[in-house]
């Protein structure tokens, strides 16, 4: 099979798989799919609602600690290996998360198309860090 036929048949079974999995009980993966967003753009997502999940919950007991510390080894790989200064974004400042601050990392990282109050809806929608998602949506 040629590239072109490839390609073709690619895009048909990303159809059938959007009719199968409806973007009511999955608006989030709905929602990168319909944005073409690659697997790296997919996990600095995750990372950032992660990071910012965790600096919105303040929690400093040693088992919250111990997991964001190698959740945080995890992200800065990921950042590295998308060439982003993790000190340019202040990522892991300990201020609470803002609106703005995850508005400007998504348009300084990801395509120009994504909405970020959609993005966080989307997420919201599918209980993906809903009490950050509510905060920052709720500055809007």
């Amino acid at each position: 099979m040629n590239i072109e036929k490839e390609i073709e048949l690619l895009k048909y079974q990303i159809q059938l798989l959007k009719t199968v999995i409806g973007g009511d009980s999955h608006p989030f993966h709905m929602y990168m799919l319909d944005h073409n967003i690659t697997q790296d753009q997919h996990g600095l997502i995750m990372d950032i609602l992660i990071v910012m999940n965790h600096r919105l919950s303040q929690k400093d007991d040693p088992t919250s600690k111990k997991f964001f510390e190698a959740k945080k080894e995890m992200i800065q790989s990921r950042l590295t290996k998308l060439q982003i200064d993790e000190n340019q974004i202040e990522l892991f400042s300990e201020s609470i998360p803002t609106f703005k601050e995850f508005q400007s990392i998504i348009a300084a990282y990801l395509p120009s198309d994504i909405n970020p109050k959609h993005l966080l809806m989307s997420a919201l929608s599918q209980e993906l860090c809903p009490t950050l998602c509510n905060h920052l949506l709720s500055q809007v």
